[in-house]
């Protein structure tokens, strides 16, 4: 029996087994041979490690526990579900999960008949069953990079090391070299590992080269269409490489397989955070991309899926993303007509009335954008301030959105310009994640404000900046466009215009600077 929160099993003839996931989709080619007599549990166990690298934690376990539950004397599904009870660079385990993924290591030693399987066991007991009651990062690399020397051919051995590098919260230097290192020598082998590909993706994309991992996230697009996460992957990457077309694509398949899983299978709050993400995604790509009607459609989206979370009608429940958008596409008036947050919820009081501050200080409407910038501070002061916010602090969070409340409502453009660069200072601190902590690159705000003071030149190098962090960025294009024509620098001018306009070729909106 494995028990706690996450469930419990029994095998027995007399029990009923567990279910598997409906998978909607092909689960692709994944191998890893383990010691059964029985070709679906050798099914089960491919498809529940396909998952688990996939980050797909629930239909994962439920893939092993059938596996465990077909042939009790099979060891390697033991070890699958511990590593499926275990975090992800997204989630960490609850106290009843270390202790059932524990129990489960301590099981497939027990049971292993080789000494290869028993070795994964154990170095899953190093992890889970230490005196602290939490996951053993770094006592669990130390077991793994052992693993992988011990078991020389084993690709997934090599795979697990490296995930669990990628799972320290702090990695050296020298541990991030080895993290590339092992995965680029697993992908010259095993081109299509879907694991290797997954975790390279995250392991460059927020370096200053992130398009090493191109080839990576264009096998991603058809490694295994039934993993919505997987599917999404490649948009980590095209839209830090500008391919904000590509991202959107990526997205819209993700967020179609996510459904397909939904629909297929009982509630999952995993699954509905997943799709969630990708929703989230999929509207900073189609800002990026100025394609207003993709952008909207989808933050309506992830608006009905809160407030069916949340028990509400969608109607009446503010939601962040759609404010997020309208601002970005400068919608100040539909900004205005959103519905009130719901007051418990302290982080979108405060996004509400930061929202509706900036919409109404850009119509006129002084004395209503002066009554919601108020009702922000206060929203913020009773925020904690040392909480991550999409892996970065709070605190540096709320002093952003300040810096722009106070740019916005600036009484002349040479105190705009101050804020505004206090804005991209603070920015420029955050550590990357996706999707972003702030809704837009601030410096698109600071390159328009220095062509309204005419000071191009400033506004030149400001949109080039921002190039240099937002590949392609339509935005910035049509700032610099703008930027180098007022200096009569008319080759250049056009050069950058029509960078502009093929950056902005699929874009259903007309640009101007007073959006930003």
């Amino acid at each position: 029996m494995v028990a706690g929160a996450v469930g419990t099993f029994t095998v027995g003839a007399a029990q009923r087994l567990p279910l598997a996931p409906v998978l909607p989709g092909h689960i692709g080619t994944l191998h890893h041979p383990i010691r059964t007599s029985r070709a679906e549990v050798q099914r089960l166990f491919d498809q529940g490690l396909t998952l688990y690298y996939g980050f797909n934690r629930d239909p994962s376990r439920q893939s092993f526990e059938r596996a465990a539950a077909l042939d009790p004397a099979a060891a390697m599904p033991l070890v699958g579900i511990a590593l499926a009870l275990g975090p992800n660079i997204n989630v960490d385990p609850t106290s009843d999960e270390i202790r059932a993924a524990c129990a489960s290591a301590r099981k497939a030693a027990a049971v292993a008949s080789v000494a290869t399987e028993r070795a994964y066991a154990e170095a899953l007991s190093v992890r889970y069953c230490g005196k602290s009651g939490v996951p053993d990062a770094a006592a669990y690399v130390g077991a793994l990079e052992s693993l992988q020397r011990q078991l020389t051919g084993d690709v997934d051995a090599k795979v697990l090391y490296a995930e669990s590098l990628l799972l320290l919260r702090l990695r050296s230097p020298t541990q991030q070299e080895t993290l590339i290192t092992v995965l680029e020598s697993v992908l010259r082998t095993h081109p299509t590992h879907v694991g290797a590909n997954h975790y390279y993706i995250h392991a460059v994309e927020g370096s200053s080269t992130p398009e090493r991992a191109l080839k990576a996230a264009k096998r991603l697009e058809t490694l295994v269409p039934a993993s919505g996460h997987l599917l999404h992957m490649p948009s980590h990457i095209y839209t830090r490489t500008g391919a904000y077309d590509a991202s959107i694509a990526s997205n819209i398949s993700a967020t179609a397989a996510d459904l397909a899983y939904l629909r297929h299978n009982p509630p999952s709050a995993d699954a509905a955070m997943s799709y969630m993400h990708d929703l989230e995604s999929l509207a900073v790509a189609a800002g990026f991309a100025g394609r207003l009607a993709q952008a909207t459609q989808t933050a309506r989206e992830i608006n009905r899926v809160e407030a069916g979370m949340a028990g509400q009608s969608a109607e009446r429940l503010f939601t962040p993303a759609l404010a997020f958008v309208l601002l970005r596409f400068g919608a100040w008036d539909e900004v205005l007509q959103l519905p009130d947050s719901d007051a418990r919820e302290l982080p979108s009081v405060m996004m509400s009335h930061f929202a509706r501050a900036v919409a109404s200080a850009k119509v006129g409407k002084t004395a209503q954008a002066d009554d919601e910038r108020r009702a922000f501070q206060q929203a913020a002061r009773g925020l904690p301030k040392d909480e991550l916010y999409r892996g970065n602090s709070t605190g540096d969070a709320i002093a952003l959105f300040a810096a722009v409340l106070d740019a916005r409502f600036a009484a002349d453009t040479v105190e705009a310009i101050a804020a505004w660069r206090r804005a991209v200072a603070i920015q420029d601190r955050f550590a990357y994640h996706e999707p972003p902590p702030f809704y837009y690159p601030v410096r698109e705000s600071l390159g328009a404000a220095l062509i309204d003071a005419a000071r191009h030149a400033e506004a030149e190098r400001t949109f080039r900046e921002d190039l240099s962090r937002n590949k392609r960025n339509g935005r910035s294009l049509f700032g610099l466009w703008q930027a180098l024509a007022a200096q009569k620098r008319e080759r250049e001018a056009e050069r950058a215009h029509q960078d502009f306009l093929r950056a902005w070729s699929s874009s259903d909106v007309t640009v101007t600077l007073a959006q930003f």
